[in-house]
């Protein structure tokens, strides 16, 4: 199933990565290898993912390949990336910032190394045209460690958090490419991005409640679901704004 699945994607599905307005695509796929024709959907349920959210509430979100697809089509838009670029992170790809990564190489083409952050500097150097992906605290750490290195071939995407004013002003004094975004799990990924302030990415909205409750929607949520504690499945498109109090 993985094999099949992976096929789907690299032979198949690139050739219809801009056709966003389709509402249902479908795929035969005649190679047999399961033994019969396999048809795999964009829209349908493909990825679950446990997290706590804002709230800290336990819950489930399901998302389907065309909402992660979207995701990683956007964050490469707002990266402005026109060039083929392997990706290195050392997120873990049970986590969808992590998962995006590999929804990225199939716009790119190119390669996803998976690393750990003690050997994060060893990939960059056998790899330094590369983009990585990791949140601000590993960036900072990376950045403290090697104080004379110019990083001027790399591009850094953050997420997870707000990057910390220390290590706002060690970018911009060092001249680092990096742009960071705000996300949530929800949300398929990023819906904001900015380094000293957030702009919201395309298709997507914000609202501001009396209580400073910030209220998220974007559009590419449509097709995922949340379960709640009586392991009702809620719809986001009746569901409205997502309420994040970070």
């Amino acid at each position: 199933l993985r094999r099949q699945r992976q096929m789907c994607i690299r032979d198949r599905l690139k050739t219809y990565l801009d056709q966003c307005h389709i509402n249902e695509l479908w795929f035969n796929d005649k190679k047999e290898i399961l033994g019969k024709d396999t048809y795999y959907a964009l829209k349908s349920p493909s990825t679950l993912f446990f997290t706590s959210g804002s709230q800290g509430k336990p819950k489930v979100v399901i998302h389907s390949d065309d909402n992660l697809r979207q995701s990683a089509k956007e964050s490469l838009y707002q990266l402005q990336i026109k060039e083929k670029k392997n990706i290195i992170t050392p997120l873990p790809l049970w986590h969808v910032g992590g998962l995006l990564n590999y929804y990225r190489t199939q716009y790119l083409e190119s390669f996803l190394t998976t690393t750990t952050r003690s050997d994060l500097m060893s990939s960059l150097n056998k790899d330094p045209n590369s983009l990585v992906v990791l949140v601000p605290t590993q960036l900072q750490r990376l950045l403290k460690e090697n104080p004379k290195t110019q990083f001027t071939r790399t591009q850094f995407y953050l997420g997870g958090s707000a990057p910390s004013k220390q290590l706002v002003n060690m970018i911009e004094t060092r001249s680092i490419h990096a742009l960071a975004s705000y996300g949530m799990t929800e949300t398929a990924g990023a819906v904001a991005v900015g380094l000293r302030s957030l702009t919201p990415m395309f298709n997507c909205s914000f609202i501001k409640s009396p209580q400073g409750v910030i209220g998220i929607k974007s559009l590419r949520t449509a097709q995922s679901y949340i379960i709640n504690k009586e392991q009702i499945k809620l719809p986001l498109s009746n569901c409205g704004h997502f309420l994040s109090s970070d």
